[in-house]
């Protein structure tokens, strides 16, 4: 006897519309900004591109072993090896660069991968918050290396301000990541995230 139950759709045929009416909307609204993109494709310099694509390999490269020191020192052992750095080095860039989350859902999903190796919340938290601050602390070096430039050349007075902005800001983080390295206040946000 066939049965007379409705078979509703999955969630994926419920969710492809909406989907494709948002990704309609983005093309009809970007579609100038993208035709500028192929002008300014057609009228680049080969080698320039080459150059840029060197530069962000180089990047994704240095950041994977920067990651994989940074796992050897605080692990103990190897849990990734340098290409599976690589490819998850260019997804947290990714996720950095278009989830509007302060540069932290790339280290989310890096928390998660670590979890999934069986690395526990509490030490993967803590690795994140130590690379975050490695992180901080290459950028007020780069700073005041810059700060060292001004002294022989001279920079608009709105960069001035604009840098020591920065300076400020870093600092604030950095202070951040020194109360939050601490157990209890460590301890209070694994809680939370639970």
């Amino acid at each position: 006897m066939p049965s007379d139950k409705k078979q509703f759709p999955g969630i994926s045929a419920i969710l492809f519309y909406p989907v494709i009416f948002v990704l309609v909307i983005f093309c009809i609204e970007y579609f100038g900004t993208i035709k500028n993109d192929f002008m300014l494709f057609e009228r680049m310099q080969p080698l320039w591109l080459f150059a840029a694509l060197i530069s962000q390999i180089g990047t994704y490269y240095l950041n994977s072993r920067a990651y994989q020191l940074l796992l050897l020192s605080y692990m103990d052992n190897t849990i990734f090896s340098l290409k599976e750095l690589f490819q998850i080095n260019i997804t947290m860039l990714f996720f950095n660069s278009t989830v509007p989350s302060v540069g932290l859902s790339g280290d989310t999903f890096f928390s998660k991968l670590l979890s999934k190796r069986g690395i526990s919340a509490t030490r993967s938290l803590a690795f994140i918050l130590f690379g975050l601050l490695v992180v901080y602390l290459s950028r007020i070096v780069t700073i005041e290396l810059i700060i060292f430039a001004g002294l022989f050349y001279h920079f608009p007075h709105s960069f001035n301000a604009l840098l020591i902005t920065g300076i400020i800001i870093y600092t604030l983080l950095s202070l951040l990541m020194v109360v939050a390295e601490r157990k209890k206040v460590f301890l209070y946000i694994i809680d939370k995230l639970k």
